[in-house]
């Protein structure tokens, strides 16, 4: 017991065990909700339509703005990891459409390793708690290395794991997030290295480069990659004397990372030429959010629940401010920060943080001399920056605001600071509360939803209220302990709102609640290589996490030839980005179950075998499936209490031939066995796409596929023949090969380290130890 006691005592007597402790606790604990399975955020109960009991929640609305974390995040990352744990590399998804890339697709981060934990509900939990304690545990060695004080490294780091985007977002775009502060925290460590002379200095910011480019959202990518150059361009300037050393260590850092992420960028490039992108083609350069968004930014509950309160008049600004806002700034974080702009130490940093944060808001909330100026910027017309740049200034306050805590403990800021930031911050909050008034006083349905409102204001005025109270203690050198006290008080009340903020939501999610899988079974045991239809239960992409394909889609982007056919041939009153089954281009034209019928021979033609319609018998709309007097009549072949399954009378099989008659045995969707009485045409209902090849199973001969409309065919010569079918990418495995190249290089680096010169090393003077840096541990 005594060794155990003493190594016990060693963890917590360590300077950054306690920090780390409280970082990872407070993550833990906001979770244990739904890590307990008191409530869910389970997407197959919330958006894949297979609900087959009540659920309970305690507040009206979601507990997450985007549902795609269901329809994309879950169901293409479980199919990726299905992929690798059968020993494929996942460039394709057969279950999608009329077949789709799934890593050029970059929302199935494919190549993110973490994408593993994607098997089921508490799977997906786990992922997101993981990327939290990354994001925490990054800032907070960041900040130390930063020379701030455990106080504020602790309470930076609490606040950025919980963030408003990791709060709200649990789809893609959140993936990437948490490696923003490991980029830079790679960057301070080039920076360190380069003023010791040391080797390397560039591995960690090679990795967080690397890794955020998998993770699967280039947007968010690309957004943090511009404040991770800024904040590398300042600390750049900071050192005269050694600026050379540093940049070939963060041209190293990039260009390794480049390496790491080869393999999805080459994907996802190939694929964007033959790819429908919807409004990323351009149409956001001056798209920006409504003044009330700010407010909802600074009382991110004043405006009640996500999506909770629907209200007359108003009900379309509601539902824009959800559908697009990407997170929050706390109320603490916001006073802290005013004062932290106004600090001395890292005078430059501080500035480039606080331009780049006016400058992000001002393009997100439509200063319209700002936007014009950044749209010079590279892509900035196809990136939705309104929405993902959320996160880089989020990370830009927290490091301003902890300077704003340390400058308290050090006492550098004067009372009047203090309190000038505290009555500056509650105007603002005052603002915010009298902007949320009158879109809650329209709310219908829910009379006490002022609540949301007093609650949200009195929360941040407490918070604001207990900062500068704590600053002041801090300052008061005639109160016992003040300074530790005061310090404390302002560190726990910036997590303490951290903390109440993330965990908000949990109110709104659900009680576990039965889901109908046995309609998932039946599909399973009875589709084949047919493809099935919805107007309803398996919302897409949820097939492709079931492993069934389905030919509706809810995806971006798309395959271009893809997305004309929908328009073409299967629902001219649908958006061909989501087609669901469930929605309509025009309300007053067709309904989905007339655009079904009066397309049904195409459906047929593209495999669909059994379309999957609610109980009711009707669309969302209240339009009956199968209409009356359809002839053929489909055949009902499953019902339930959520769905009933219908049998068209002709779908065409995957695998068809023309010419000469052929027998065709199929080995799932790659690969047949056809044995003719002459020549003949192969057919295959998969879409054709360049990095499609086809060989002779016996001889590897290539065979050379043809487009027939959106479909492939390939010619087959008499007697017997198996023709496999593979997809890569062009490049493809070029970009693996690169990536393993930067793994190795990474690797290397460890292994073969400089050895000293000669064959016995000269017996030296001892020399003095190397003093600890500002942040409290040496900084190699």
């Amino acid at each position: 017991m005594v060794p155990l006691r003493n190594w016990l005592l060693r963890l917590v007597t360590r300077q950054h065990s306690v920090p780390l402790a409280i970082v990872g606790l407070t993550v833990l604990a906001v979770n244990m909700p739904t890590l307990l399975h008191v409530v869910t955020t389970n997407p197959v109960q919330l958006y894949a339509d297979l609900q087959s009991g009540a659920s309970h929640q305690a507040l009206p609305g979601y507990p997450l703005i985007d549902p795609n974390a269901g329809y994309i995040t879950l169901s293409m990352g479980h199919l990726a990891a299905t992929d690798w744990l059968h020993g494929h590399v996942p460039w394709w998804n057969p279950y999608e459409g009329l077949g789709s890339p799934l890593a050029g697709e970059m929302q199935s981060a494919a190549f993110f390793p973490p994408v593993l934990l994607l098997q089921d509900a508490l799977g997906f939990v786990v992922f997101h708690i993981l990327l939290e304690l990354v994001a925490g545990y990054a800032t907070y060695f960041l900040l130390r290395r930063l020379g701030l004080g455990r106080a504020a490294s602790t309470a930076g780091g609490v606040a950025f794991g919980l963030c408003g985007t990791l709060a709200w977002f649990e789809h893609a775009a959140a993936n990437p997030v948490a490696f923003l502060p490991l980029a830079l925290l790679g960057v301070e460590r080039a920076r360190e290295a380069s003023l010791a002379s040391r080797r390397h200095g560039w591995r960690l910011l090679a990795v967080a480069l690397g890794l955020s480019i998998v993770a699967g959202f280039p947007e968010v990518t690309y957004l943090d990659g511009l404040l991770v150059a800024l904040w590398a361009a300042v600390r750049l300037f900071s050192l005269p004397e050694r600026r050379r050393a540093m940049a070939a260590k963060i041209a190293q850092g990039a260009i390794v990372g480049a390496l790491l992420g080869a393999p999805a960028l080459v994907a996802f490039v190939d694929y964007l030429p033959h790819a429908n992108v919807g409004s990323h083609s351009g149409a956001f350069a001056n798209v920006s959010l409504p003044i009330q968004s700010l407010a909802q930014t600074i009382l991110p509950y004043g405006f009640g629940p996500i999506f909770g309160l629907p209200s007359q008049g108003t009900s379309s600004l509601l539902t824009i401010m959800w559908s697009n806002i990407g997170g929050y700034l706390d109320a603490t974080l916001v006073v802290c920060a005013l004062m932290g702009l106004l600090g001395a130490r890292c005078r430059g940093l501080r500035i480039a943080l606080g331009l780049w944060v006016l400058a992000a808001m001002s393009k997100t909330f439509g200063v319209a001399t700002v936007s014009h100026l950044l749209n010079h910027l590279p892509a900035f017309h196809s990136i939705a920056f309104y929405r993902y740049s959320q996160a880089s200034w989020e990370l830009a306050v927290i490091v301003l605001a902890a300077f704003g805590i340390d400058d308290m403990a050090r006492r550098a800021l004067r009372p009047v600071v203090m309190v000038g930031a505290g009555v500056v911050s509650l105007g603002v909050i005052a603002w915010a509360g009298a902007q949320a008034w009158p879109v809650v006083a329209s709310a219908r349905g829910y009379p006490h939803g002022h609540a949301f409102t007093v609650g949200s204001v009195a929360l941040a005025a407490t918070g604001v209220v207990a900062v500068v109270t704590g600053g002041l203690l801090s300052y008061a050198a005639r109160v016992p302990r003040g300074r530790r006290i005061g310090r404390l008080m302002v560190a726990g009340a910036v997590a303490l709102e951290a903390a109440v903020l993330f965990a908000a939501p949990s109110l709104s999610a659900p009680r576990p609640a039965p889901t109908d899988m046995a309609v998932v079974h039946f599909l399973q045991r009875h589709l084949g290589l047919s493809r099935f239809a919805t107007l309803g239960p398996i919302q897409p992409n949820f097939g492709s996490f079931f492993g069934l394909a389905e030919i509706n889609v809810n995806d971006l982007p798309v395959p271009k030839e893809f997305t004309s056919y929908i328009q073409r041939s299967l629902d001219d009153n649908t958006d061909p980005l989501i087609f669901t089954g469930t929605t309509e281009s025009n309300p007053a034209g067709p309904s989905p179950a007339q655009e079904l019928t009066d397309h049904l021979a195409a459906y047929e033609a593209a495999g669909v075998k059994f379309v999957v319609t609610p109980a009711t018998g009707t669309d969302v709309t209240g339009s009956p499936w199968p209409p009356p007097g359809l002839t053929p009549a489909p055949r009902r072949v499953y019902a339930d209490s959520v769905a009933d399954v219908w049998r068209l009378p002709s779908p065409t099989a995957f695998f068809s031939t023309t010419g000469t008659p052929c027998g065709i045995r199929p080995e799932g969707f790659a690969a047949v066995t056809v044995t003719c009485s002459g020549p003949a045409v192969l057919h295959r209902l998969e879409l054709p796409m360049p990095g499609w090849t086809a060989q002779d199973g016996a001889s590897n001969a290539p065979i050379h596929i043809r487009s027939t409309g959106p479909f492939q065919s390939v010619a087959v010569g008499s007697g017997k023949t198996r023709v496999v079918f593979s997809f890569t990418p062009p490049y493809g495995d070029a970009a693996l090969v690169a990536a393993l190249v930067g793994m190795a290089y990474i690797l290397g680096t460890f292994a073969f380290r400089r050895r000293p010169r000669g064959r016995h090393r000269r017996r030296s003077s001892p020399s003095p130890s190397p003093s600890p840096s500002p942040s409290g541990y040496p900084s190699g």
